[in-house]
């Protein structure tokens, strides 16, 4: 299409705007908004971030987290409100001896079952 970049031509910058979560407060991240991360599609080349969690007792845990993004911010749609969003679930399952956890797509999970 016109327009379109040749192949493995970077395109624009990537800049998380925003990052939130609901669900358990015993899972966290250390994302963080940032800008400007060069385009590159070398996993090597993203920025690292964790996951903890620190659970009161022993059960099943779950956190969404949403992240708002853009792409360079002097271009249109840049930025909020305009950002994209995308989002992935963190689910823990704490036993005596071990924590089995899954990071996965976004599903809905019942807010009865959060701790």
């Amino acid at each position: 299409m016109l327009g379109d970049p040749p192949p493995r031509v970077p395109t624009a910058e990537l800049d998380l705007d925003a990052v939130s979560s609901f669900g358990s407060p015993y899972i966290t991240a250390t994302l963080a908004p940032f800008t400007g991360l060069l385009s590159n599609d070398d996993p090597a080349q993203g920025l690292p971030f964790q996951i903890n969690f620190l659970v009161p007792s022993l059960g099943d845990y779950s956190t969404t987290f949403v992240l708002h993004y853009s792409d360079e911010h002097d271009l249109p749609g840049a930025d909020l409100p305009g950002s994209e969003l995308a989002s992935f679930n963190v689910n823990i399952d704490v036993t005596t001896t071990t924590a089995y956890w899954t990071i996965g797509p976004t599903q809905t999970p019942n807010p009865t079952s959060w701790r």
